[in-house]
């Protein structure tokens, strides 16, 4: 049913804390973990290409309590791309209160492309988790169709796991802060350059989420593979994910089009799964298109990574101005 008296109002800092609630309530209820500590929402918050009046709103109820979010995210200015990403607590699904929440980003997408006059069509993209039915029909009454799926993959690591096998002339190290972001970002831009909806995010953008915004930033966990002097591969790591302590992260792994072929991302992921396992975690995970024109899947797969939960893009394309 609908919920007139509810509104709909732009959050301030210190709704940080129940927007969290809100965020994990829904994450637990579509995919049963959690999806953001508190930490790592104030940060992204705080990112530069962020303004809260202007790209997000929370629905507020009459008693108080915050039970819709919606955030626009434009990462990539030259391309008329957007992500929205939409929570409504499970308790309200069977409403029309994220209706409004994407109205609000429709206009909030239409405004950017106004301003950037490239006179193509905007293309949204919304994601819905995989056990919420209630939200995938609400896109598809909206005019949003189904788009790619992608799936978070998990390894238990319950025992030491095989050494990685580096390629003849491939060793690895770990990053060095203040002197790798440059060929970081290239081997980035390159290797993601061939991957569905390829955006080019600033640097400072990038090196924001990844670095200073990242609560759990630690050096020690992003590898680079090199071939002499040349840097020709990156496993970028998190040692907690999920609010898991027990759970690695491979953020981003890639490869340069070079040197593919020939075990540089096999060697990575495994040398990642060994820190992991020294450190004391337990499952190894990251996110992946599971259509991926490289061939990341079968890789993940071949290195004993199994599905564990997936999450659906839905489009919808929104006409020229004018």
């Amino acid at each position: 049913m609908d919920h007139p008296a509810f509104s709909l109002r732009a959050p301030a800092m210190e709704d940080v804390e129940a927007v969290t609630d809100l965020i994990n309530a829904c994450a637990l209820a579509d995919t049963g973990v959690i999806e953001y500590t508190v930490a790592e929402l104030r940060a992204e918050w705080q990112a530069p290409d962020m303004q809260l009046d202007r790209d997000t709103r929370i629905t507020v109820t009459p008693e108080g309590p915050i039970v819709g979010f919606v955030e626009f995210a434009c990462l990539d200015a030259a391309n008329p791309e957007i992500d929205i990403y939409l929570y409504v607590h499970p308790d309200y699904r069977e409403g029309e209160i994220g209706v409004p929440l994407l109205r609000f980003a429709e206009a909030r997408a239409q405004q950017a492309q106004s301003a950037q006059a490239s006179g193509k069509p905007v293309v949204l993209y919304a994601q819905v988790g995989g056990a919420n039915t209630l939200g995938r029909l609400l896109l598809e009454r909206e005019g949003y169709r189904f788009a790619r799926r992608f799936w978070q993959m998990q390894k238990v690591l319950d025992a030491p796991p095989p050494p990685p096998q580096w390629p003849e002339g491939i060793t690895a190290r770990a990053f060095v802060r203040h002197q790798d972001e440059d060929i970081v970002y290239e081997v980035r831009k390159e290797a993601y350059a061939d991957m569905w909806r390829a955006l080019s995010v600033p640097r400072d953008v990038y090196f924001y989420y990844m670095i200073e915004g990242d609560p759990h930033f630690d050096p020690a966990l992003w590898f680079l593979a090199q071939e002499g002097e040349d840097v020709v591969g990156i496993c970028l790591c998190s040692g907690i994910h999920n609010g898991d302590p027990q759970m690695g992260w491979v953020k981003s792994l890639a490869v340069r089009r070079q040197w593919r072929g020939r075990g540089v991302g096999t060697a990575l992921l495994a040398h990642a799964f060994g820190e992991f396992y020294r450190r004391g975690k337990r499952i190894a995970g990251l996110h992946v298109d599971s259509a991926s024109p490289t061939g990341a899947t079968r890789l993940y797969e071949r290195a004993g990574m199994q599905p564990a939960h997936h999450l659906d893009d839905y489009a919808k394309v929104l006409p020229p101005p004018g």
